[in-house]
């Protein structure tokens, strides 16, 4: 890691000038995730302060665009909320749902551990209640996408209590992120690679992998794919950098054990340091990587990288990952998030899932509710405050990407980037144009 001797960009805080090693263009890099550290916390908080400061951080800005859509139409508390008075309320969803898991199943003296989960937990009969500072209500109403929604999304409903108790909901508001900054004007192209759920040990054929990074530094492929190799400026692993490993039985010996154990971490040391010698590269926990499992997940310990951790260009990062590189900023998690949102609503297109998350202005609204994070009392880290240029979750089923408008023309490129185990897909994005496409590695022709 060292500075560009060409640069004359002044660097704000956090950002490093990449040189590229021989033959591929260096950039400007900036690890913008910052407030995802838990250095200093400790789990001694009740979730509910993070509800609240969900609430409190949400409110002025969705507020304020509540206002400006419904212009006459007075703003109400729910505990002031009248009968047949039209008026909009502002507060934190909560889904009512009876096929969802509860912690106290397992003492029920039906409950059978070894039951296949389902892929979705909602049914018909599912509903909404929203919750303020003071009170709650049942929302009900066609007005309502009831089956997209998720606990823990902050909204503004306008509408008319009706008799019995219930708010009929008319129309609705969501808060839309701030705007973020234009990339600046970059005159050659240069690309982020994202890849994810490399599944290293689970004792399936590695040529795809071995091609792969092959591939990466430039040793693979006709002379236009090396040109495009060179480009890569960073690469991005989402989440699953190690198959989920089974506790290893204790009829085996000590030594098997052991060996069930670090076989894959020596595996992943050997990816990891071929990858890190010629590119820059970002690794962050997954769902399967030893490390913290409730969200944000803090980088991966060094030990877990082997030699390959000391290297310069190795970067452990948190998931989510928030960065930026020659003025595009990307954000993104490990695929947890997705998964979660999709099991709890009715919705099967991820990618719209993605982004309904973004027009929520939230990236893990389910959690703590349905997906374990740290109870922060201070602040929500998970609010998305201005719009990322790039967007993406990792260990989704397949590729799909999309091009959304923000307020004021501005747009985010949305990626939902598959398990590279899986499909044999890494997609490339073009941190100038910000158009993306994906590269898929199919060995199954070799050998037969």
């Amino acid at each position: 890691m060292s500075s560009h001797p060409k640069s004359h960009m002044l660097l704000e805080r956090n950002q490093t000038c990449m040189e590229g090693a021989e033959g591929r263009v260096g950039h400007v890099y900036a690890d913008l995730g910052e407030r995802f550290s838990l250095k200093g916390r400790r789990h001694t908080n009740q979730y509910a302060q993070l509800y609240f400061q969900r609430l409190m951080n949400v409110s002025p800005g969705l507020s304020e665009l509540a206002r400006q859509k419904w212009k006459t139409v007075k703003k109400s508390t729910i505990l002031d909320v009248q009968i047949g008075q039209d008026c909009w309320v502002l507060g934190t969803l909560y889904k009512h749902m009876k096929k969802k898991p509860c912690v106290l199943d397992e003492y029920n003296i039906d409950f059978d551990p070894d039951q296949e989960k389902p892929e979705k937990y909602t049914a018909e009969d599912d509903y909404l209640i929203m919750e303020d500072e003071g009170a709650r209500m049942k929302l009900i109403g066609d007005a309502l996408p009831k089956s997209l929604l998720v606990t823990g999304v902050v909204i503004a409903v306008r509408g008319k209590e009706v008799e019995g108790g219930d708010f009929q909901v008319s129309d609705v508001c969501f808060r839309t992120p701030q705007l973020h900054q234009t990339v600046p004007e970059v005159m050659e192209d240069k690309y982020v690679a994202l890849l994810s759920g490399l599944d290293v040990g689970d004792a399936k054929d590695p040529l795809k992998t071995l091609l792969l990074v092959q591939y990466l530094i430039g040793s693979l492929g006709s002379e236009y794919d090396q040109v495009l190799s060179s480009k890569i400026t960073r690469v991005v692993v989402a989440g699953n950098a190690m198959a989920y490993v089974e506790p290893p039985s204790l009829k085996l010996g000590e030594k098997q054990q052991k060996s069930r154990l670090t076989e894959p971490l020596k595996e992943l040391e050997v990816y990891l340091s071929q990858l890190a010698a010629t590119v820059p590269l970002d690794i962050m926990p997954g769902m399967q990587d030893p490390a913290n499992l409730s969200l944000p997940q803090q980088p991966l310990h060094a030990c877990m990288c082997g030699e390959a951790g000391k290297l310069d260009m190795l970067n452990r990062v948190h998931n989510p990952h928030n960065f930026s590189i020659d003025g595009a900023e990307f954000l993104g998690t490990s695929g947890q998030n997705i998964d979660d949102m999709y099991r709890f609503s009715s919705e099967t297109d991820r990618l719209k899932l993605l982004e309904m998350s973004l027009t929520w202005g939230h990236m893990v609204p389910t959690a703590p509710d349905t997906l374990p994070c740290f109870p922060f009392s201070d602040k929500d880290p998970f609010i998305i405050q201005s719009c990322p240029h790039v967007y993406f979750a990792g260990n989704q089923p397949q590729y799909s990407q999309k091009l959304v408008q923000c307020s004021e023309g501005t747009s985010t490129r949305l990626i939902t980037v598959p398990s590279f185990a899986q499909t044999g897909t890494v997609v490339l994005v073009n941190t100038r144009t910000l158009k993306c496409h994906p590269i898929t590695f199919d060995v199954s022709a070799i050998g037969a």
